[in-house]
């Protein structure tokens, strides 16, 4: 008979650690909310959150009152190409407050508005003088129910072939036509967008190509480059017509002046005073109201 097996002692030791595990983003988060909810925000950096809080929802509103605009007039494509090609835009009507909120949705069509918006007058009272053509090229005039208003009148009558002129009372705008590709991409009447951050964005995303290809048409219509023979006259034409530049004549006024805006930002060159002899013609709103 085979012998008792001896008992096998087992040692009890401490349990297996858990494996390492890294922190997940919300506990990270929390952590350091903790330590930096520590130590109150300075006054300054509160007040810049708050203006930029306060800006994004600015441009928000603007970019709903963009869309409006383009929405509500058909005419809107040619007020948009006479803001991007210099010539001055004057919004009168009776109403201050919708003027107000027409020249502000309009403002971010306005190349160069400058830092603090010294191109933009967002309600003149006081009759139109040739001087405000030279520093203003989005201005809003509230058309009042007095005598004054005649003197308004009469100063847009006189400096009418050098403005284009939106009555929002009328619903008319008086200004050279409009035809080309280039605006479409940025204000297409019948966009699918329905919401103005969406616009704002898709916005911000054409204006932004539209600096580069203006970029790079400036720099390399300055740089130098052989004459064109007889025989080369056409390719030398073709070439200007980039792809994305638009083919019209009206899209080379837009890439000219924005080029131009550039070349007096480089040099530092003071405002030159624009206006051309195109015909102007009064477009009417055919949308329902």
């Amino acid at each position: 008979m085979a012998p008792p097996l001896a008992p096998v002692e087992v040692g009890l030791g401490s349990p297996p650690c858990a494996p390492l595990r890294l922190l997940s983003i919300d506990e990270v988060s929390d952590c350091t909310s903790f330590t930096s909810n520590s130590e109150p925000p300075s006054p300054t950096m509160v007040n810049l959150t708050k203006t930029r809080t306060d800006k994004r929802r600015r441009r928000r509103r603007a970019g709903l009152r963009a869309l409006r605009f383009i929405k509500q007039l058909s005419f809107s494509q040619h007020a948009i190409f006479c803001l991007l090609s210099g010539r001055p835009l004057v919004v009168i009507g009776g109403n201050e407050r919708l003027v107000t909120k027409l020249v502000d949705g309009l403002r971010l069509f306005l190349p160069a508005p400058g830092p603090d918006g010294s191109a933009v007058m967002s309600c003149l009272t006081t009759p139109l003088q040739v001087t405000d053509l030279l520093t203003w090229r989005l201005i809003g005039i509230h058309r009042p129910s007095s005598s004054a208003s005649s003197a308004i009148i009469e100063s847009l009558t006189q400096y009418s072939r050098y403005i284009a002129l939106l009555d929002l009372d009328q619903r008319t705008l008086r200004c050279p036509s409009y035809s080309g590709s280039l605006v479409n991409v940025l204000a297409d009447p019948h966009t699918g967008i329905s919401r103005g951050t969406t616009y704002l964005l898709h916005l911000e995303s054409c204006l932004t190509a539209l600096a580069n290809q203006v970029l790079l048409h400036t720099f390399v219509a300055t740089s130098p480059r052989p004459k064109p023979t007889a025989g080369h006259i056409g390719t030398e034409k073709a070439s200007q017509c980039a792809p994305g530049l638009g083919s019209s004549e009206n899209d080379f006024r837009v890439m000219h002046f924005l080029s131009d805006l550039i070349t007096q930002r480089h040099v530092g060159l003071p405002p030159v005073f624009r206006f051309s002899y195109s015909s102007v013609q009064l477009h009417r709103n055919t949308y329902p109201t």
